[in-house]
Formats: C-alpha cells, structure tokens, sequence
C-alpha cells in the first residue's frame, strides 16, 4: 500500500512540473515576459485633400472613419529605422523587426526594453517605409524593462491628395 502512495505522489509530483513549465515557457519556446505592449489599432481609408475650414465650422470637410484593423504590424527598434535607407527590400525589413498578427484591432506582444516605430505591413505583407499612415511621432513605442506598455494606434491611408 505504502509503494502505491509513492508511485501517485511521484506521478503527481511530475505532472505538476511537467504543468508549471507549460506555464512558465510560450508556445515559440521563449520565456514569459512581463515586458512588451499591447492596445488597439484603428485604420481608416478615405480624401486626403486638405479642405478649408471657416473658424470652427469644418462642416464641409470629409470626416474620417476608422475601424478596427486585421491585418500585420512590423515593429522595428527605432536605431534600425533611423539608419535605413530607403533602398531596403521587404524581406530584409522584416527579418529586421517582429511581426505581430492585429486581430478585431487588438495587438500583443513581448519586446525587450527600448524604443521602437510601430509600421503597417499590408497588401499581403508588403512593406512600405514612406507610406505608413500615420506621422513618425505617432508611431513611436517606448517600452520600459519589466512593463506593459498600453498604446493604441490610428493610421489612415489617404486615397486622393
């Protein structure tokens, strides 16, 4: 009797860690992070065209529409975007930052301390630096060690100028 006793609570004892380290290691093999980011992300399409307000009254201009975006974020450390180029291609970009999967606008993700510029990857993952949807500053993300930082983005592409 004594012998079964021992050989549960060494089962259980083994699962428990087999368990724990399930919890304690992600799905890609890394380890739990409580430093990253996360928030929304709104994008909207529509006229660009700069229209011409009469004091308050910007009653004639175009108001624009977001909605939650679905689609990939490329996250870049901002020393890597402040050196490029121009003359990067896609792929190159991309195995340069981390890419993160924005569901119903929802972003996750777990970055070391730093800072970073937050950029769109659309048309099936293509990636285009000049044409980002949003200003520079609005894209930036500050992650402190030990943190999750809460930051939402809007981007908008204009359609006509």
């Amino acid at each position: 009797m004594a012998k079964t006793i021992y050989i549960i609570a060494s089962i259980v004892v083994v699962l428990m860690l087999i368990i724990g380290g399930f919890f304690l290691f992600r799905q890609d093999g890394q380890q739990n992070s409580s430093t990253g980011a996360s928030g929304k992300v709104q994008f909207g399409r529509g006229d660009c065209i700069p229209c011409a307000c009469n004091g308050e009254d910007c009653s004639g201009c175009p108001e624009r529409r977001y909605s939650p975006y679905n689609g990939d974020m490329l996250i870049l450390k901002k020393s890597i975007v402040d050196s490029l180029t121009g003359s990067e291609d896609t792929t190159e970009l991309i195995s340069l930052g981390k890419r993160v999967s924005v569901e119903e606008g929802n972003y996750e993700i777990s970055l070391d301390s730093g800072e970073y510029v937050v950029n769109l990857l659309r048309n099936s993952g293509t990636y285009s630096f000049s044409h980002n949807y949003a200003p520079y500053d609005d894209r930036l993300l500050t992650i402190s060690e030990g943190d999750v930082t809460e930051k939402d983005f809007t981007f908008f592409e204009c359609t006509s100028y």
